[in-house]
């Protein structure tokens, strides 16, 4: 469809273009020849515009049909979810001052990371931007990193091989910051091992 639609603005900007050329090229009237010009100008002008305006429809499309397709993927995995309402778990049982007795292995973390350092690529190459993805995962996001179990088991440990995590980290809270969004358990940073020492 979006073809057809771009085909159908060159067909018609070409035939206008070429019309306006043979009447200039035909009629040596001064008033014919400004009239086609001007309108030979207006529709080249016309048709640059409309094929940008496709190009970034487009993308806009293509855009929300992978932010469609990795939330399903993200909602639909079983093991993530369970992560997830463990970390939820947890949260509840900091507010409450309560012992969170639950039990959190490598693997698992590390699975749910990894699919936020997919999104930190989708970001960089700029297939996603942050107006889709902060509302849909945010949440999601920041409870993880904020989890001191996540950080001192994983993030800390293991920080070298969780770079993108960490520049995700630095672009999100930026982005949020910059739009004056409140962001779950901030009180509980993600800092980079090297900055906490340094700062110790």
């Amino acid at each position: 469809m979006k073809n057809y639609m771009l085909y159908t603005i060159l067909l018609v900007v070409f035939v206008v273009f070429i019309s306006a050329q043979i009447l200039i090229q035909t009629i040596e009237n001064d008033i014919v020849i400004g009239v086609a010009t001007a309108l030979q100008s207006g529709i080249t002008v016309l048709g640059v515009i409309s094929i940008l305006y496709q190009m970034k429809r487009g993308r806009q499309i293509n855009e929300l049909d992978f932010f469609i397709r990795l939330k399903i993927s993200f909602v639909n995995d079983k093991q993530m979810m369970e992560l997830y309402g463990k970390l939820q778990h947890e949260d509840e049982c900091e507010e409450t001052n309560e012992q969170a007795n639950i039990s959190i292995n490598s693997l698992e973390i590390s699975r749910y990371l990894d699919f936020f350092d997919s999104i930190y690529i989708a970001l960089t190459n700029k297939i996603l931007s942050f107006s889709i993805i902060d509302n849909a995962f945010s949440y999601f996001f920041f409870i993880a990193v904020h989890s001191k179990k996540i950080q001192e088991k994983e993030l800390y440990k293991y920080a070298e091989y969780y770079e993108n995590i960490y520049l995700l980290y630095d672009i999100w809270i930026e982005y949020r910051n910059k739009h004056n969004k409140k962001t779950i358990n901030i009180e509980n940073p993600l800092i980079r091992p090297n900055k906490q020492s340094s700062a110790d």
